[in-house]
């Protein structure tokens, strides 16, 4: 669940930019900021709980915020193009 419930949310919180009663001037900040924290706990977590801890788990987690970071800026270029 660890894994499955970021790929659904991150999505589903850019979709929030078209609800009506949503103020939108800090959206995009506070889900980049939501983003990065969860993104980081949950890759933490996942990655302690990775039963070799050598270098692979380093290059995981980076490789895992590079592609938080990705979808970040795809959703952010998405709700900017479509709102």
């Amino acid at each position: 669940m660890a894994y499955i419930i970021p790929l659904i949310l991150l999505p589903l919180s850019f979709m929030l930019y078209f609800v009506p009663g949503v103020i939108r001037p800090w959206l995009l900040l506070r889900l980049w900021i939501a983003g990065v924290v969860g993104g980081h706990f949950v890759l933490s977590k996942a990655l302690l709980a990775h039963a070799e801890q050598g270098p692979g788990v380093g290059t995981a987690y980076i490789m895992g915020m590079g592609f938080l970071f990705f979808a970040l800026i795809g959703g952010t270029i998405w709700s900017v193009i479509k709102f």
